[in-house]
């Protein structure tokens, strides 16, 4: 598995910025004529994907690299956490869930292992810290919930898992997703990594962050009013969403938020 003082040195030897970053590996392996998959397993002998490359893969690469075998949900969620770690300066996350994410990771190592094929197999996702998981710090950006724990996941949480996503964290929202910009109370602004002067939009603000900055090649967002497309906007990225009545048989689910969807 990859080292910390190996994620550290590559993170620290990568100053491009992350949307260049991930333009430059994406030639660089049309260029070859290799798949992102098979350049990562070529990187080294110890490592089999460093954080400078994970940061240039896509949600559909690291899936068919998982599900292929060619790399494991756990070794993209190690690399993922560190890099979560190193790129705190955005404001992205209110939490990191380290414990959380290597047990999703394990469970679709053991899914993949017993023959399925899952559509996001160890693609890290992040949830919006409007929507509760369990045991995890619940705060929806209002100091009038500080210290609530989730007591269940969302059901929008079970879908990313039955998916295969790895849940990395929760991403920072507004007081109950309410504005257009990401300020969590008590915690300092959400800001877009293409100009950390400037916010990151609200109320997915972390979300688009966290995406944004390389950290998760995908991201959960809710969306009653723009809390998708704003931040979409402000930090460069391609928003997706639903309608917020799902429809399952015998099941009406109601998502939290007018809408949920996800960044890319």
């Amino acid at each position: 598995t990859t080292s910390t003082s190996e994620i550290s040195a590559s993170l620290a030897n990568d100053v491009r910025h992350p949307g260049e970053r991930r333009d430059l590996c994406f030639a660089h392996y049309r260029r070859c004529g290799v798949s992102p998959a098979a350049a990562v397993m070529g990187l080294c002998q110890t490592a089999r994907v460093r954080a400078d490359e994970y940061t240039g893969l896509s949600a559909l690469q690291i899936a068919a690299a998982v599900n292929s075998r060619e790399l494991s949900a756990v070794e993209v969620a190690e690399v993922a956490l560190a890099v979560a770690e190193q790129r705190d300066q955005y404001g992205a996350f209110t939490c990191l869930a380290p414990e959380r994410a290597m047990a999703d990771a394990r469970r679709t190592d053991q899914r993949v292992a017993a023959g399925e094929r899952l559509p996001l197999a160890g693609v890290p996702n992040p949830i919006k810290d409007l929507n509760p998981v369990e045991g995890l710090p619940w705060q929806a950006g209002s100091a009038a919930m500080r210290g609530m724990v989730g007591p269940a996941d969302d059901p929008i949480v079970g879908w990313f898992a039955e998916a295969g996503t790895t849940m990395l964290g929760k991403t920072a929202t507004p007081e109950f997703g309410l504005p257009c910009y990401t300020e969590p109370d008590g915690r300092p602004p959400t800001v877009t990594p293409w100009d950390v002067t400037r916010s990151a939009g609200g109320s997915s603000g972390g979300a688009a962050a966290a995406v944004a900055a390389g950290i998760a090649p995908i991201a959960h967002a809710s969306d009653g009013g723009g809390s998708i497309r704003i931040p979409a906007s402000a930090c460069g990225l391609i928003s997706f969403s639903i309608w917020s009545l799902v429809y399952r048989p015998r099941q009406l689910l109601r998502c939290s938020g007018s809408s949920l969807g996800a960044y890319t």
